[in-house]
Order: structure tokens, then sequence, then C-alpha cells
């Protein structure tokens, strides 16, 4: 009978261990995440329709969506989730944790995330009328509004126009188009002006934390590429205000270099926790809201999201994120708040 040394059973035990790591970390497609290592970036602003029940031990389907049946989960930006279960909406808020999605799903609090895919996703938990475990499939669905509503924070969506004017024709007619527009306080007609340079455009939304005597329920900036600077900010309490300025062409192209210089769009998708710390602090009020990036300058377009951002009283930091993020948010505060 062969006699193996200590040593040599450990390491095959540590070896052992580690495939199970690999395997059970292992994906297959395009952002597709296993257990451990779903980052929460991935269910930001996803909407999934049910479609059946898989009994694990057995592999046997055991219920499925149909006219009988029919529910859909939105998984929103500021934590908050969205149900609609046979035409009855119902909301809560939901958090990733260590691979566990926290939220009301199915009549559960809590089910652990098998698998989390672009299209697919799948839920894990405990039988509870009988034995073993019990799986949950969902498919990522397109809504036109007409299940969830869009919520007020969201990105306005980007329509880029390419069609150039006829540069010169009907002056006149220009003349009293932005007069008109100026009366009224719309923005102007600067087509004939921004020809032929690139487009820019940059938005902000979310960050900070949700707390305090009269939380803040939106701020929101956008640098558009005529140079007005929208900014929306919202209290519970206080209601929205808007302000609205003009930034120079010169100001705002040196932004967009800057960034590109910095490589803002070489920065990752997202920055989320990857500490225990990190991930207890998201459980913790005053609750954080993710911050959202949009950089668009000429035909690169980058959005990135941070899960985490500014100081709660307690800490500035925690996660690690580039110091760019940083400074571009307060470089569009300052361009905000300072008086022309």
């Amino acid at each position: 009978m062969l006699r193996y040394h200590p040593a040599y059973r450990v390491f095959i035990y540590i070896l052992l261990f580690f495939c199970v790591e690999i395997q059970e970390s292992y994906g297959q497609g395009k952002n597709e995440f296993l257990y451990r290592d779903v980052p929460e970036s991935i269910l930001y602003e996803t909407k999934w329709q049910y479609k059946y029940t898989l009994h694990v031990e057995s592999q046997t389907i055991i219920h499925r969506a149909g006219d009988h049946f029919q529910a859909y989960y939105y998984f929103r930006l500021d934590k908050k989730a969205e149900s609609v279960v046979n035409g009855t909406h119902s909301t809560g808020t939901w958090l990733l944790d260590r691979g566990k999605l926290n939220a009301p799903i199915l009549n559960t609090d809590s089910l652990r995330v098998v698998k989390a895919t672009d299209v697919e996703l799948i839920l894990e938990g405990s039988n509870k009328t009988g034995k073993g475990n019990l799986q949950y499939y969902f498919e990522h669905f397109g809504d036109d509004g007409q299940i969830f509503k869009k919520p007020e924070y969201l990105l306005p969506e980007l329509t880029v126009n390419t069609k150039r004017e006829n540069v010169g024709k009907n002056s006149v007619a220009k003349w009293f188009k932005n007069f008109w527009r100026q009366l009224w306080g719309l923005e102007m007609d600067d087509s004939e002006n921004l020809a032929g340079k690139p487009y820019i455009n940059i938005e902000i939304i979310g960050g900070g934390y949700f707390g305090g005597i009269d939380p803040a329920e939106k701020n929101y900036i956008q640098l558009k590429n005529n140079g007005r600077l929208i900014r929306e900010y919202a209290t519970q309490y206080q209601g929205q205000t808007k302000t609205i300025k003009d930034i120079s062409r010169q100001e705002l192209e040196s932004l967009a270099e800057y960034l590109d210089t910095k490589g803002f769009f070489a920065l990752q998708a997202s920055y989320d926790c990857t500490d225990p710390e990190c991930f207890k602090r998201k459980l913790k009020r005053p609750l954080p809201i993710p911050l959202r990036i949009s950089v668009t300058y000429g035909l690169r377009h980058k959005v990135i999201s941070v899960a985490m951002f500014g100081n709660d009283g307690v800490q500035d930091r925690y996660l690690s994120y580039p110091l760019l993020v940083d400074e571009l948010v307060e470089i569009l505060n300052r361009m905000a708040n300072r008086i022309e």
C-alpha cells in the first residue's frame, strides 16, 4: 500500500480547492458572471421577465410563466426594485451582496445568483415546500414604458443630428428665429457656428448618499454641445431647482481634450466593491446612490458607473476608482455654481 508524505497530501487538497473555485466563477459568454464574482453594475437599470422554475436535483421544470402567471422585475439605478406580478405593481429595494440578490422576487427576500449575462438571469434558493433547491430563470426584455415608467433620474436618450444645414440660407429668418428663442429663454440655433467641430456631450447623474433631514432625490448635470449647461437638483421636501447657463466653446473643448488626454475613454465601465467592509457599507444608512457619467467626444462615447461616490461624513472613499472621476464631478459642479 502506497503511503504519501503529509505535505504532498496538503498540496493535493489545496489544488482541488482552487479547481473548485475556478469552476465556480467561470463564465462562458460576454458579460457573464457566476456566483461570487457578480458585479452589482450588471443589474443597474435592467428589466427581467420570469420564464420558468427548475427543480435542481431532478432537473425538472415545475412551473412556467404563461397567461395564468406573468412576472416582471426592474432593478433601478437608485436601488429601488419594481415588480409587476399578474398586473399588480409593487416597489421595494434591491442589493447584490457577495453573490446574493436581496430583493422581493417570487415571494422570496434573498436568492443566490447562479448566472448573470446580458440576456439571462438565473437565481437559486431552497425549496420551502419540499426537498432540494429551485432555480428561477429570467429573460432580459426591452420595455417601451408599457410595464414600467421611466424614472426621472435617467440620462436622456442622446440623438446626434448629422445632417448639416445650408449655411447662409434664409439668414433673416434665422435671425428672427434666434431672437424669438432668446426672448423666451430657449436655446439658440448654433448649427452654423458648430459646423465641422467635434460633437461634445457630458452628463453626470447620482452620487452621494440618500439620507439626512432633506435627502436629495435628483442630482443631474448636462453640458451640451452648444455650451448650454443644465443642472437639475431635487430634494424630498424643497422640491426641484433648475440652473441654466452657457459655457464657452473653448472651455468645453478644453475639458473634452483634457478628459481624452487623461485616458477617460480607456477607463473601466464600472467600479464596485471588492472587499467585505465595502459591501457592509452598502447595507448601512444613509444608502449610497451610484454615480453615472456619460461622455461623448466626436465619435467616441463612454459610460461609467461608480457604486459609491462621495463623503458620507465618516469616510471619503469606500472603493477604488480613478481620481479623474473626482476631477470631472468637481469641474462640472464649479461650472454650475460659479457666478458669471
